[in-house]
């Protein structure tokens, strides 16, 4: 008897218990480390922090985000977020850099309005939708180093982007 209780107690031992999720504090902090010195770190790192504790980002879509070693090496890790908790995020940044979109054209603010809805388009792939903020967010920074002074020409390309986004995803997200 007193050994079938022990090879009871010992099936039920599965080793040490698994390490704790990593808090939305953590993964805050370690992507403003990531990201730096650059403009907007301490906007996005509060972004993360609001969006993870409110959404409940689940436990392995922290882990990535502090296993994440680079911003040249991402671990894609916004996929393992849900849809909608991409959107939120996503919606939050735009909210947070809202400040110089403000004072961007109107062709530049509707090609942004185009890329928030569009965040949430699971035909449009990852890379894609990435490579289109990165190109709005690199005009946007050329025409702040002007100090508006070429505002007809950012004008000119964000109507541009706009409307060959919109051709191009018009089928597959409905924009």
């Amino acid at each position: 008897m007193r050994l079938a209780g022990i090879l009871f107690i010992a099936a039920c031992h599965h080793g040490a218990a698994p390490p704790p999720s990593p808090s939305c504090a953590a993964v805050a902090e370690h992507v403003g480390a990531l990201i730096g010195e650059r403009p907007g770190a301490s906007a996005v790192r509060d972004v993360v922090a609001t969006r993870c504790a409110s959404d409940r980002w689940r436990d392995d879509a922290r882990a990535c985000m502090l296993a994440t070693t680079s911003l040249d090496n991402p671990q894609r890790c916004k996929a393992r977020l849900t849809t909608a908790q991409r959107g939120a995020f996503e919606r939050s940044l735009a909210a947070r850099s809202a400040g110089g979109l403000a004072r961007a054209p109107e062709a530049c603010q509707s090609f942004h309005a185009l890329l928030v809805q569009l965040t949430g388009c699971v035909a449009l792939p990852a890379a894609q939708r990435e490579a289109l903020r990165k190109t709005f967010r690199d005009s946007l920074q050329d025409w702040a180093r002007s100090a508006g002074r070429d505002l007809d020409a950012l004008s000119a390309r964000c109507k541009r982007m706009h409307d060959g986004l919109r051709q191009d995803t018009s089928a597959a997200c409905g924009s």
